[in-house]
């Protein structure tokens, strides 16, 4: 609220009100992640807790708004909400928890240290110390997909497709793991980051500001698009932004 007043995170000092500035809002999240919260079926049906949370996170956004009008900024001001992921399952009657070493010993079975290092939750990422050994650990996590939840093992030139491949980038993994519905490794807490199902990948997008008519459009967009639309609306080029460079991604559709 102050740097709609054009002060400083304290309030001591006076600065020029910001051009671009954000927050998160976790009300949702950690709903979600509580295990009394949540939501209670397949259809989407919110808890108490879950629906106070939506309340919440409405109301923040409220007092922006409120503030944006009493500093005469809201005509001039876009907003825009957008969710960094979802969370499977929304049905917690899903859930399954496998622990991660059960992961973890399916390669160290193979060759002992070649687990450089393993991530879990509703997907997980595996580095290898031996790359050499990336097609036999993967072959050994697919004869072992049943009981350890594997739902599709992810490597080589179909990981390349979305991601850079692991063979000029050490920062990628060599292997991913895709799991079966419900299924969390390591970890029994929802709301988390990661994931590749629907439930983890589509989340809403809302624009809004005084120059845009109310319409709703149901077009499938990746959120990566949300960044060449901010640069159009700040008079920037696209390719000011050094990743666009490389992903080319379009602005959202409709709105210039």
């Amino acid at each position: 609220m102050r740097w709609i007043d054009g002060k400083v995170c304290t309030g001591r000092k006076q600065r020029a009100v910001p051009a671009l500035f954000g927050l998160s809002l976790l009300a949702v999240a950690h709903a979600q992640a509580a295990t009394s919260m949540g939501y209670l079926d397949a259809l989407g049906t919110p808890s108490a807790g879950l629906d106070k949370a939506f309340a919440t996170t409405d109301g923040t956004i409220a007092k922006i708004v409120s503030k944006l009008k009493k500093a005469k900024l809201y005509d001039s001001t876009w907003i825009c909400v957008a969710s960094a992921y979802g969370q499977a399952p929304m049905d917690r009657r899903q859930l399954k928890v496998i622990p991660l070493n059960k992961l973890d010993a399916v390669a160290v079975a193979i060759e002992p240290g070649i687990d450089a290092h393993l991530t879990g939750g509703d997907v997980a990422l595996m580095w290898l110390s031996d790359k050499a050994k990336t097609k036999e650990v993967a072959k050994a996590f697919s004869e072992h997909a049943q009981s350890l939840g594997i739902q599709s093992v992810i490597t080589g030139s179909a990981l390349a497709l979305t991601l850079n491949s692991s063979q000029r980038d050490s920062r990628m993994p060599d292997i991913i793991l895709e799991p079966q519905p419900g299924v969390l490794w390591g970890v029994d807490a929802l709301a988390g980051y990661g994931g590749m199902r629907d439930e983890d990948t589509h989340v809403a997008l809302l624009i809004s500001g005084a120059q845009l008519p109310g319409r709703f459009d149901p077009t499938l967009v990746p959120t990566t698009q949300l960044a060449p639309l901010l640069l159009r609306a700040l008079g920037m080029e696209k390719f000011d932004l050094q990743a666009l460079h490389l992903e080319h991604s379009l602005a959202l559709p409709g709105i210039f």
